[in-house]
């Protein structure tokens, strides 16, 4: 069976223990996805957090339909995470953006207007 892709973005963002940083993440991917005007669907992968970031993505996920999320009991790693997404992912192009609220917003936004140029 071959899978149809939508024309836009799938963004994977694991998380653990990120209570601290994942809504301002999750905020700057929005502001720049939304300057630049491209669909897209943010998956936030739980990856057994023992802190509040569980709690904090269900709000998220309330406040925006675009935010998907997978729940780990127990922590599967990056590597793990990333191929669990990229195997429901529903958009064209495929994007990882950790959720330590490090990521510079201008380097994201050139990243991802070059997606077709690549």
């Amino acid at each position: 069976m071959v899978k149809i892709f939508k024309n836009g973005l799938t963004v994977i963002m694991p998380a653990l223990n990120e209570e601290l940083n994942i809504t301002p993440s999750v905020q700057m991917v929005e502001r720049v996805l939304k300057k630049i005007n491209v669909d897209y669907e943010l998956v936030i992968v739980n990856d057994g957090s023992t802190d509040e970031t569980a709690k904090i993505i269900k709000e998220l996920k309330r406040v925006n339909s675009r935010i998907k999320s997978i729940d780990h009991k127990h922590p599967i790693g990056m590597g793990g995470c990333y191929i669990k997404v990229l195997r429901i992912a529903r958009m064209s192009h495929f994007m990882h953006i950790v959720s330590k609220n490090e990521c510079d917003e201008a380097s994201i936004e050139k990243i991802v207007s070059l997606r077709n140029k690549a």
